[in-house]
């Protein structure tokens, strides 16, 4: 089995990808599955990392094309069977990744997805914290729709196939992780797994922390709802509501010192 580790990096915002190609390297020498890093430069995004840290592929967009099209990107060129997200500013968790692709060698293939926790990079709980292991079956999930949802959508794993079906991440604006968790748990099962997958960097210069992010999110909730539904009537589902849009959790802590 092999799985992919896909991360965009948006131009100013690569101070941090230092770090994170630290902890894919951590995670690779503990991972027990071959595990290869896809990086996409959104833009005039600079990849610079010593030679023993450096991607497995390096794919740019010319002009900043966006978080979706460099994440779908790095979808297209990667080779796992299963893909998983990775912010250019967070970190994984090397143990907490072992435990959830230990879970992924059993997996029955009507599982297409499993949400996970993430902590902070001093070590605390972030919001969306679960305890307890649940499954949900097809379609089960956007029923549940809520804010705080039940796991941070950037903190999953996916079967690749099942992903590039849905089309990947959708162009929402923002919230696409959460649109495209949401399009995925209607082809496929899935699962919540409680150990932890990355850790979270709060800092100002993360999208989150901006006042547009916050005035956007209900815009984007009412995209993603319309794009699940779409899938829902087709199977013959009942239509989901979108919840209130809640605050950003990234304006709400104290933000991390940006990188000296």
């Amino acid at each position: 089995m092999r799985v992919s580790v896909l991360t965009a990096v948006g131009a100013g915002r690569e101070a941090w990808l230092p770090a994170a190609a630290e902890s894919v390297a951590l995670a690779r020498a503990a991972a027990g599955v071959e595990l290869e890093w896809v990086v996409c430069a959104d833009g005039a995004a600079a990849v610079d990392l010593p030679p023993d840290r450096r991607p497995d592929r390096l794919l740019g967009w010319r002009g900043a094309r966006g978080v979706s099209a460099a994440r779908n990107a790095a979808l297209a060129a990667a080779a796992g069977d299963w893909v998983l997200p990775l912010d250019a500013d967070d970190e994984l968790d090397p143990a907490g990744l072992r435990a959830l692709l230990d879970v992924l060698v059993d997996c029955p293939p009507v599982v297409g997805w499993i949400g996970a926790n993430r902590t902070l990079i001093g070590g605390g709980r972030t919001a969306h914290w679960f305890d307890v292991r649940r499954g949900f079956a097809v379609g089960e999930l956007a029923a549940e729709w809520s804010s705080p949802f039940a796991f941070h959508p950037n903190s999953w794993l996916v079967r690749r196939e099942v992903l590039l079906r849905v089309g990947g991440w959708p162009a929402t604006g923002v919230n696409e992780d959460l649109a495209a968790v949401l399009l995925v748990s209607e082809e496929a099962a899935g699962r919540l797994e409680p150990a932890v997958l990355a850790r979270y960097r709060v800092w100002p210069g993360q999208e989150v922390a901006s006042a547009a992010y916050a005035e956007d999110k209900p815009g984007a909730f009412a995209v993603v709802e319309e794009l699940v539904n779409a899938r829902r009537r087709v199977a013959g589902r009942p239509a989901v509501r979108r919840p209130e849009a809640g605050p950003a959790y990234g304006r709400l802590r104290v933000a991390d010192e940006a990188p000296g």
